[in-house]
């Protein structure tokens, strides 16, 4: 609330990602930010130390895909997690969407 900093981490490499946020818990979805075709949930609670880094679901998108493919979101209900995954397929691309329950 003051502008300040919590928590600060410098990934040594930088990977496709796609954020959002968690609709009813400090929590931010992050999708190949940390480690390529992982859906996972970054979890904070003020006090407890670094954010707790829990994988959610492996997508295998391929990341010569054009765009956001995967692109994740968690329901507003925050039991749901849908995405997609997107792949090669001869001359052509190719995308499915899965929806997982939240952990």
């Amino acid at each position: 609330m003051d502008g300040l900093p919590v928590w600060e981490r410098t990934f040594p490499f930088f990977h496709y990602g796609h954020t959002g946020s968690h609709p009813i818990e400090n929590a931010i979805v992050i999708d190949g930010l940390v480690v390529p075709g992982l859906v996972c949930l970054l979890r904070w609670q003020p006090g407890d130390g670094p954010p707790h880094l829990q994988v959610l679901a492996r997508h295998g998108t391929d990341p010569t895909v054009g765009g956001q493919k995967a692109h994740p979101h968690v329901s507003k209900c925050g039991r749901y997690l849908a995405f997609n995954r997107a792949w090669r397929e001869g001359e052509g691309e190719r995308t499915s969407v899965a929806v997982v329950r939240m952990p």
